[in-house]
């Protein structure tokens, strides 16, 4: 493996993981009679807010840390999708956004 796949993997889950937090801006109501619940993250509600409806009762926070990993896992793959698309294609074109590059990666003339 060459230092510029692994930076490109690394770039691509740091992505997911950013995305993943971004994802808190989600909200579910999730609540049933007698308990107020709302689940925040997108696509799965890894982040729970619940409080029992009694007077004084604590409101509880709850992370889903197998649900978190989902989340960064299924943003990694929505980013690495079109990443390992153009990185394909920049491969095998000589022409990128409508540029001919053909001067630019050309072999060195000895």
């Amino acid at each position: 493996m060459n230092r510029k796949f692994a930076f490109v993997v690394l770039l691509v889950i740091a992505l997911g993981f950013i995305i993943t937090l971004g994802s808190l801006s989600y909200e579910q109501n999730l609540s049933i009679p007698g308990m107020s619940k709302f689940g925040y993250g997108f696509p799965l509600s890894w982040c729970m807010k619940t409080q029992v409806v009694y007077p004084g009762t604590p409101v509880t926070i709850t992370i889903l840390w197998l649900y978190f990993a989902l989340d960064i896992s299924f943003w990694s793959i929505i980013v690495a999708m079109p990443t390992a698309f153009i990185m394909y294609w920049k491969k095998k074109s000589k022409v990128f956004c409508g540029l001919d590059i053909t001067n630019v990666i050309a072999e060195p003339k000895n």
